[in-house]
């Protein structure tokens, strides 16, 4: 009996120690450019294919962790009547750029989720759900050795401790070097140092790390022919954790316009013009 209630306290504390995960709707905008044409002086034409709707979320973790990503985005919208509103084509995944370190409840912003409109006019849209796997961890990242002096341009070496994990130098002059990562060592690797000869950190590097066509890269400015060494700091555990939420009221009040409601109507001036 005693076993199974320290069981059960065991089960509680490692729940709780579990930290939380939850996404909200930052921001929803939505832009439309109209062209008009000539037309028979009645009709003006207002290109669909110009609207546009976007989202950002916000991302929060409680207690000490650090954010690493997301994947596995689903948005499902629906208008004030309980119609369905066809989303697809969103982003599916993506990763957090900014400097990665381990801080008391962790946020970040993913930006730029475009929601692919139909035919269908967006008109009283009255609410968004939404889903998505946030990727973080919650230890220090630990130091894994690279083989640097043996490393070619353009050549992928395995990431040590990262599963799946490959890094490669896609760029080296005299005052810089630049890597290209798959997702898999992107997500786990917090940075990378460089050592002198003397086995010293290289200071002024002035780092810079971008995602981009599926794969990150990160370029440090220094004098590359001073590197005799490199570190990269990778997270073992990474943790992902499904949030969802619910944002209502969207329009504020207003009706978000489709293109016959854009349609006014036009008096032929001089000239039929």
């Amino acid at each position: 009996m005693r076993a199974c209630a320290l069981l059960l306290l065991l089960l509680a504390a490692a729940v709780a120690a579990e930290p939380d995960v939850t996404v909200g709707l930052q921001e929803f905008s939505y832009g439309q450019r109209i062209e008009f044409v000539l037309g028979n002086g009645e009709h003006p034409f207002a290109d669909e294919d110009q609207r546009r709707a976007q989202l950002s979320l916000q991302v929060r973790v409680g207690g000490k962790a650090v954010l690493l990503g997301w994947s596995g985005l689903e948005v499902r919208a629906a208008g004030d009547g309980g119609d369905a509103l066809a989303v697809t084509g969103m982003q599916a995944e993506g990763v957090f750029t900014a400097t990665r370190e381990l801080k008391d409840a962790p946020s970040a912003t993913i930006t730029g989720l475009s929601l692919p409109l139909t035919a269908q006019a967006l008109v009283g849209l009255a609410r968004l759900d939404a889903a998505v796997d946030v990727l973080f961890s919650t230890e220090t990242a630990e130091t894994a050795e690279l083989a640097f002096a043996a490393m070619e341009v353009g050549k992928d070496t395995v990431l040590s401790g990262v599963d799946g994990g490959l890094i490669a130098i896609s760029e080296r002059s005299d005052n810089r070097l630049a890597f290209r990562l798959n997702r898999s060592a992107f997500l786990a690797l917090q940075d990378l140092v460089f050592r002198a000869a003397d086995g010293k950190d290289l200071a002024g590097r002035n780092r810079r790390a971008e995602w981009r066509d599926g794969q990150g890269v990160l370029t440090y400015n220094l004098k590359t022919e001073r590197i005799a060494g490199v570190s990269a700091l990778v997270f073992r555990r990474v943790q992902s954790r499904r949030a969802s939420f619910t944002a209502t009221a969207l329009g504020l009040g207003m009706a978000v316009p489709g293109r016959e409601d854009l349609r006014g109507q036009v008096v032929r001036g001089a000239g039929e013009f």
